[in-house]
């Protein structure tokens, strides 16, 4: 294509008139952004344009969102709202560095948000309408990773009142699985365990979560298992496989 052809000057033409509609355009948000008494400045540094923040109108001069620092302050993030005016959305970076992202309902509860640890592994949270949390998904650095349940509100020995982790499935850093479930108070009540040879296992705890009374599984060979124990932990019943002289009876040390 030659320099001078119809083609290319009509494309620079086009060129032109974009430009100067984003021209345009980027001074109507500026002079709303003036408009709104927004607490931004902008300082031209060659040819970077910085700002504290930036508003994002709709066609009726609305504002559906913003991108800039946030009210703390310490932290950087974007902010969409819905037509109403509420936060549907949140994006950004808090103070100590940790990203996240959170989603709201139309009455601006948070709903879902993915966020990460302080040691960078991932998280995600999702509650109910109240803002408690329900279930929670993430990962180790190791490579563990776990679903939680969560329940009704407890006060917990810090004196917070949290969402009780009622259950949990997940696996360990060597890949193996494991289901826990815990009562009101999150005191482990039983767990389903694999080990890395095949065995698995069913065990019961006592109120206190520590001393296991009952156990129900097989060996990696498949020779089944089944033990009672009183509250010290020591075993009153024992048996394995199905034959009879198998079975202990009486106070026998675990």
């Amino acid at each position: 294509m030659r320099l001078d052809s119809p083609d290319l000057a009509a494309a620079v033409a086009r060129l032109e008139r974009q430009l100067r509609t984003v021209k345009l355009a980027l001074g109507a948000v500026l002079m709303a952004i003036g408009g709104l008494s927004l607490t931004a400045w902008i300082a031209p540094q060659g040819d970077t344009i910085s700002a504290k923040q930036f508003m994002i109108l709709d066609a009726d001069g609305i504002p559906r969102g913003m991108f800039g620092v946030l009210a703390d302050q310490a932290s950087i993030g974007m902010m969409y709202t819905d037509p109403s005016g509420n936060t549907r959305l949140e994006m950004g970076v808090d103070p100590n560095g940790t990203p996240r992202l959170a989603l709201m309902d139309e009455q601006g509860r948070v709903r879902a948000e993915i966020a990460m640890r302080d040691d960078g592994s991932p998280t995600i949270v999702m509650t109910d309408s109240s803002e408690s949390r329900r279930i929670a998904m993430s990962t180790s650095n190791d490579g563990a990773g776990q679903i939680i349940l969560f329940g009704s509100k407890f006060v917990n020995e810090s004196g917070d009142t949290v969402s009780a982790q009622r259950a949990m499935f997940g696996t360990f850093a060597n890949g193996e699985p494991a289901i826990v479930f815990s009562d009101a108070s999150e005191t482990t009540r039983a767990s389903l365990n694999m080990s890395a040879d095949g065995a698995a296992q069913w065990r019961f705890f006592g109120p206190t979560g520590t001393t296991t009374r009952a156990v129900l599984g097989v060996y990696s060979d498949g020779m089944p298992i089944i033990e009672l124990a009183d509250s010290t932990g020591m075993a009153s019943f024992r048996r394995l496989g199905g034959m009879l002289p198998d079975t202990v009876v009486g106070a026998q040390e675990r």
